[in-house]
């Protein structure tokens, strides 16, 4: 089985030279969302059933590959990344990865609804990553602020505060 290091030299290859809004490269952001992720896992407990901390980590650091790929190459994408690093993983990458075409409003509403503790964990960390660095006025802001309050309150309830 694949390695966290294994994910993060996969997903650094598959974003390569992509910056982010402010110029950083790309994959300072799947970096920072795996450890917000592990921080977040561990002070809810750390494990949810099958999934480790371990996958989660791993799947946080690939979050936004599946995304990042041209529509046309989307289901190989999820291929590799199952082969790799495991069915769980996968899973877990494809719950967080955002549907071509379905609005913002309806995949989190879907992400609430169908998904597991783990993704909604890696959500989180992926919401709260964006907003540290976003500016105040941007207007993803509006988008992330309420979307981070819904995951919030929905893992608070299925794990307590």
């Amino acid at each position: 089985m694949s390695t966290y290091e294994d994910a993060i030299i996969f997903a650094l290859h598959k974003h390569g030279d992509q910056t982010r809004w402010n110029g950083d490269p790309y994959i300072v952001h799947p970096l920072r969302v795996a450890a917000r992720a592990e921080e977040i896992a561990n002070s809810y407990g750390g494990f949810y059933g099958p999934i480790s901390v371990d996958a989660i980590k791993k799947a946080a650091v690939l979050h936004d590959v599946i995304e990042d790929t041209d529509e046309s190459c989307k289901e190989i994408m999820a291929e590799e990344i199952q082969r790799r690093f495991g069915e769980r993983v996968s899973s877990l990458v494809m719950q967080v990865s955002r549907p071509a075409g379905e609005t913002y409003r309806d995949y989190i509403d879907g992400l609430l609804k169908r998904s597991e503790t783990a993704a909604l964990v890696i959500k989180r960390a992926d919401l709260l990553d964006n907003l540290s660095d976003l500016p105040e006025d941007h207007g993803l802001q509006r988008r992330y602020q309420p979307a981070l309050k819904k995951i919030t309150e929905r893992l608070d309830d299925l794990l307590g505060d």
